[in-house]
């Protein structure tokens, strides 16, 4: 298998994840056949991987067989799933997950899963291996009652399991926290942390061959992804701190270290063990981790970087595509303007 063709499914292929994911495996040195699968047959999905696949919700009892059918009839290879219900199912299929075909499940574990994508367990287990910014449990009379004495105001409060930047609410003084703590259900408290150095979304990848590391200060967006990033500043303090977590935490594959360097220093703001939407981007500049996790499960060889990355600018916008009857296409005058101009020469 060393030089052929892999088949790999993607699943929730019209996510900003998903799309992510498939936009790395078009960047791989091998032929790939990349096959989607979503919720929604007639997902804008279709238009960018080979073929597509209706699936149920992860929560039917459908789904993992739907899956299962899916990968043995089209000899798939590896199954990478985008969302994190279906990574929890999935996750849970051994130690390292296996579809019953064989295909490997390319996610992080269902116990690391379900310590690290729980910002309250996440910040528990590394209080004493990196500086926190103070934290509590929302549903903790004691925590509470403890924040409430700090007065040390804005709080923010926030749901323990990764949302992307949603569902995050500022009080700034003790009327609005206690508001927000009545409403709070399965939600931590964190004060306050501003981010005058910077936000910055930190890939690890980690194999027993190598790690390798690479961080990208960003901005979010509206949809709570990284709508703006770049690579030029590798920040020796974020990096450092972001290292002192993975070798903490010994997670193998790829996850990724959210921090802000704020004025008292770098402070966490949640760990993805997950691929990060910022994936394509990495890619491009020669960062591949989805290709080397891929490769990692298959027991396929994996080239370490060598000569670091290309810096670049990674800004995301809108696009879309329509069904004049024929099946979903691109506009041509939609395009950025020098693409459709080349085209139009051509």
């Amino acid at each position: 298998m060393s030089n052929s063709s892999l088949t790999i499914l993607v699943t929730g292929v019209s996510g900003d994840l998903g799309q992510a994911i498939i936009k790395c495996l078009r960047l791989m040195d091998r032929p790939v056949q990349v096959l989607g699968c979503d919720m929604v047959s007639e997902s804008t999905g279709r238009v960018f991987v080979d073929k597509l696949f209706e699936v149920p919700s992860a929560e039917s009892r459908a789904y993992l067989k739907r899956i299962e059918d899916i990968c043995k009839k089209n000899n798939v290879h590896a199954v990478i799933p985008s969302s994190e219900p279906e990574m929890i199912i999935l996750s849970k299929l051994g130690i390292p997950p296996r579809v019953s075909c064989g295909a490997a499940v390319i996610c992080q574990s269902y116990s690391c899963i379900e310590l690290y994508g729980d910002k309250l367990k996440c910040f528990r287990a590394l209080q004493d291996t990196v500086k926190l910014a103070p934290y509590a449990d929302a549903s903790c009379v004691q925590d509470v009652e403890e924040i409430l004495a700090s007065d040390s105001y804005p709080y923010v409060v926030k749901p323990r399991f990764s949302t992307g930047g949603k569902g995050f609410k500022i009080a700034w003084d003790k009327k609005q926290l206690l508001k927000f703590i009545d409403d709070a259900q399965g939600q931590v408290i964190q004060q306050y942390f501003d981010d005058a150095g910077g936000e910055f979304s930190v890939g690890v990848f980690s194999s027993d061959d190598f790690m390798a590391m690479i961080a990208f200060r960003r901005q979010l967006g509206p949809g709570g992804a990284s709508w703006f990033a770049n690579n030029f500043d590798q920040d020796h303090e974020v990096l450092e701190y972001a290292k002192k977590i993975a070798e903490f935490t010994r997670l193998s594959g790829s996850y990724n270290i959210q921090v802000r360097k704020s004025s008292n220093g770098v402070r966490l703001l949640e760990i993805n063990s997950r691929f990060s939407s910022l994936a394509a981007a990495r890619a491009a500049c020669g960062f591949k981790d989805v290709e080397w996790s891929i490769l990692t499960a298959l027991k396929l060889k994996v080239e370490p970087p060598l000569n670091g990355y290309k810096s670049i600018r990674f800004r995301r916008y809108l696009h879309e595509v329509i069904d004049f009857g024929t099946g979903y296409t691109g506009i041509r005058e939609w395009l950025p303007r020098h693409i459709a101009l080349k085209m139009n020469e051509d």
